[in-house]
């Protein structure tokens, strides 16, 4: 997908796949980082998720600026926000989890974590079969038009 967006900048496909390995690795220590920290903030995990969602949307309001060239465009500053972004993303996946886990208290862990990541799964099936079944990026474009908002100033919306 990341290939998708960046080709028409002039990205490569082995740049676009190499910021994909960094939001995996950013993900996954942003994550063990943010697990530690919300055990150190006990009693503070949605402010937490909140700041974090928060960093998550600058960093891709950052991404979609410099990708619609509203902002001076830079491949470090794509790959940066883009590796930015998707880890922050990322990282606050387990916070999710464990915030469902202390909302459901009574319940068993195993319950609610199934209950959660058949919903979880559920979403992602559901996105990629609607871009499967619309034909793919080409139809996001009236459903997202954020995701291409360069292409507004040349009319091919």
């Amino acid at each position: 997908m990341l290939e998708i967006n960046l080709s028409p900048l002039g990205v490569s496909q082995e740049t676009a796949s190499w910021v994909g390995v960094y939001v995996t690795f950013g993900g996954v220590v942003l994550a063990l980082l943010m697990a530690r920290l919300s055990d150190l903030l006990f009693g503070h995990l949605k402010i937490t998720i909140l700041l974090l969602m928060l960093a998550a949307t600058v960093a891709f309001v950052w991404f979609l600026l410099l990708t619609s060239r509203h902002i001076t465009f830079s491949s470090w500053q794509v790959q940066t926000s883009a590796a930015l972004a998707g880890s922050l993303n990322y990282a606050v996946s387990p916070l999710f989890f464990e915030l469902g886990m202390e909302l459901g208290y009574p319940a068993p862990e195993d319950v609610l974590g199934s209950i959660m990541n058949f919903a979880w799964n559920t979403a992602g099936v559901l996105c990629l079969f609607s871009m499967q079944v619309t034909g793919g990026m080409e139809h996001c474009r009236g459903v997202v038009p954020l995701l291409h908002a360069g292409n507004w100033r040349n009319g091919t919306l």
